[in-house]
């Protein structure tokens, strides 16, 4: 999975934005936030551009920044890509 190009996270109270930068990202059906730990992950990911995540580099980054078991990490992980690639802000 990669993300696309285009977007900033920017922290709005105890969440977490997800804005569009160019018109052609926009899409006002949808507004994404994002908790900590989703922000957390799309962070990870932008500092890995142009490189393939993977479902287990997501659970190791969970695994070393949180107390979660690796089976719950690596779920999690399968679930936010899943809904990532689902709302268009990440490619399989």
């Amino acid at each position: 999975m990669k993300i696309k190009k285009g977007f900033k996270l920017r922290p709005i109270g105890d969440e977490w934005m997800l804005l569009a930068e160019g018109a052609e990202q926009v899409n006002f059906d949808k507004m994404i936030t994002f908790n900590e730990t989703s922000a957390f992950l799309w962070e990870q990911c932008t500092q890995h551009k142009g490189e393939d995540v993977t479902a287990e580099m997501m659970a190791d980054w969970l695994c070393n920044e949180y107390e979660v078991s690796r089976d719950i990490a690596l779920e999690d992980a399968a679930k936010v890509i899943a809904d990532w690639v689902e709302i268009g802000i990440a490619k399989a």
